[in-house]
């Protein structure tokens, strides 16, 4: 019977055989075997089975190296945050004295090329304000790859709740590198076709 030599295939393939043989040989035992059904007549094969490509030992590329200048000898070199985050820290690049109600542009020390099709979101780290009472003034700063000449430091606006100093080197905020979404086409409408929720809070506090 067809079913119990597909069954055994796939299993067979599942254990280790070489990656992607046994599951193309399976799509082509399919292909050319008609599954039986209850009648005892052929019916197509699954269309899922036949037509998804089986890519073995799919990798994604990888990220291409990032050039990066030092703007300040003040801070340490980028590293991800102790092994256990994909998050990078940022650093000080001078000392900075504010008084409650004051703001500034934190200097970061550093400028970088980003890859195509890529940006950086800097974000305040979670001991941030609890160390130094600052707010990120624009809550996420997107630096995309445009901004990338030789004096485009990156910077953090800061909004001082309370006197504050805040040391060359600290830590004070934190970034990722993350991939452009893809193109978006709008399409006006009169109405969505879905029932309305309620608003914001509609759902309750509990």
């Amino acid at each position: 019977p067809v079913l119990p030599v597909l069954r055994r295939m796939l299993q067979k393939a599942v254990r280790g055989a070489q990656p992607g043989g046994s599951l193309i040989r399976l799509r082509r035992f399919a292909a050319e075997a008609a599954l039986p059904s209850q009648g005892g007549r052929g019916c197509a094969p699954h269309p899922p089975l036949l037509q998804t490509p089986i890519l073995p030992n799919h990798k994604e590329a990888p990220m291409p190296k990032i050039r990066i200048r030092y703007l300040s000898d003040k801070i340490e070199k980028l590293r991800y945050i102790d092994g256990k985050s994909d998050w990078i820290d940022l650093r000080a690049a001078e000392t900075v004295e504010l008084k409650a109600g004051e703001s500034c542009y934190l200097p970061l020390g550093i400028a970088m090329v980003l890859p195509q099709g890529y940006e950086a979101h800097v974000l305040p780290r979670s001991s941030t304000f609890r160390n130094y009472g600052i707010l990120m003034s624009n809550s996420m700063g997107i630096v995309d790859e445009s901004y990338c000449g030789d004096d485009d430091e990156w910077k953090m606006p800061v909004y001082a709740t309370r006197d504050c100093r805040i040391e060359a080197n600290d830590r004070i905020a934190q970034f990722r590198i993350m991939e452009h979404q893809p193109p978006i086409e709008f399409e006006e409408c009169e109405h969505l076709g879905n029932p309305s929720r309620g608003g914001f809070g509609s759902t309750g506090k509990q």
